[in-house]
């Protein structure tokens, strides 16, 4: 499998050992706080939520999934999910369980939008055809069985940083 960390994060200001130099917001409850480029609106946050649920999309198709099962489904703070200058998500979080089985992008999509904003975590996967991660900060990791160009060509025009990553057993377990 290939694997990818697709993140908002600039690799040029990473240091030697990974970690990032720069203090740049990590979430959405950050809208409204001040960073180094200035302060996070809900304009910007929803713009950097899209590129990342649009490439996951991009991904999904292009790796010709038939389907992803949620796994270790866990739920979290709604409170973010009330924020009337966000678009809201449609999808109701109590509606899902581990197990559920996601064929349909834009289900894919607010699944994603939904771990995005803190408000459920989970594993996505489809044994030996993709696999789906997101840890705190906005990092996301896409493991894919073919090299999924154009959805990496995309992530990359939207704004996304796309790093050859090496997988961790860590990370997934």
């Amino acid at each position: 499998m290939f694997y990818w960390r697709i993140t908002k994060y600039n690799p040029n200001h990473r240091r030697t050992d990974g970690s990032y130099s720069r203090h740049e917001w990590t979430s959405a409850s950050d809208i409204g706080r001040e960073f180094q480029d200035g302060v996070l609106t809900d304009e910007e946050y929803w713009r950097v939520e899209t590129a990342y649920v649009q490439t996951i999309a991009d991904f999904f198709v292009e790796s010709k999934c038939p389907g992803l099962k949620l796994r270790d489904l866990e739920f979290n703070d709604m409170t973010i999910l009330l924020n009337p200058n966000l678009p809201q998500v449609c999808l109701e979080p109590s509606t899902l369980k581990s197990g559920d089985i996601i064929n349909d992008s834009s289900q894919l999509q607010e699944i994603c939008r939904l771990i995005l904003r803190d408000a459920i975590w989970c594993q996505i996967e489809c044994d030996g055809c993709m696999r789906l991660d997101f840890d705190f900060d906005f990092y996301m990791f896409i493991g894919t069985q073919k090299q999924c160009s154009n959805a990496i060509n995309s992530a990359v025009r939207r704004g996304l940083f796309v790093e050859p990553y090496q997988l961790k057993l860590d990370l997934y377990d």
